[in-house]
């Protein structure tokens, strides 16, 4: 009995073995399709350059994870995972970044994500906000400006001009109407958020929220 399960599982692993060699050597296994989802700026010809795959490969041999992370490095994708399909497709699936605002450098302005990345130089499309005064290379204030954008209501968001961030603590919006609103830091900032609905609609040109529970307004 044992040499028969032996001589079985020795069968069974020849079989195996030749099968993985098919995969793996086969012409058939060839990559000649694709399949690109979540890409809205990214050509999707880029992303097949990028993964390093072309058809005519062994789809086997395909190294996915170098795939996904070349995919993930360019500048609109935030995340990116490339799978195979047998006999030959090759599925990407990626998530662009989403862009909140522009900070003007001396080589372009710079679009900035929803995590206060600055991910490519272009010209900036409707609705992102001018950011101005942040220190070159300061990440932590622009993940600070994103998160205040986050957190101003989507009503209210047409109402922003600008925002001016030397530092994290000192946060200023500027309004469409010519009114200066003194954020301050992201401390208390659902609080503030409840404040910039009454303060866009003050008299006063300078109003600060910065401490939301006294809000004051000045001329």
């Amino acid at each position: 009995m044992k040499k028969k399960i032996t001589l079985t599982l020795a069968l069974l692993a020849g079989v195996l073995a030749v099968a993985v060699g098919v995969v793996w050597a086969a012409p058939v296994m060839t990559v000649s399709d694709w399949q690109i989802t979540g890409n809205q700026h990214t050509p999707a010809a880029e992303i097949r350059t990028a993964t390093g795959i072309t058809d005519g490969d062994n789809i086997a041999r395909a190294d996915l994870k170098s795939a996904s992370a070349a995919v993930a490095g360019l500048p609109w994708i935030k995340q990116a995972t490339v799978k195979r399909r047998l006999p030959s497709t090759i599925i990407v699936e990626v998530t662009e970044r989403v862009p909140v605002m522009v900070v003007d450098r001396p080589d372009g302005p710079h679009l900035v994500d929803q995590d206060g990345v600055p991910f490519i130089i272009a010209e900036p499309g409707p609705g992102l906000v001018p950011v101005t005064g942040t220190p070159d290379g300061d990440g932590k204030v622009l993940a600070a400006v994103a998160g205040v954008i986050e957190r101003v209501p989507e009503h209210l968001r047409p109402r922003i001009a600008s925002i001016d961030a030397p530092d994290r603590f000192s946060i200023t919006l500027a309004t469409t109407d010519g009114k200066t609103i003194v954020w301050g830091s992201t401390d208390n900032a659902a609080a503030k958020a409840v404040a910039l609905g009454i303060a866009v609609d003050q008299e006063g040109t300078v109003i600060n929220i910065s401490d939301p529970s006294q809000m004051a307004v000045r001329d």
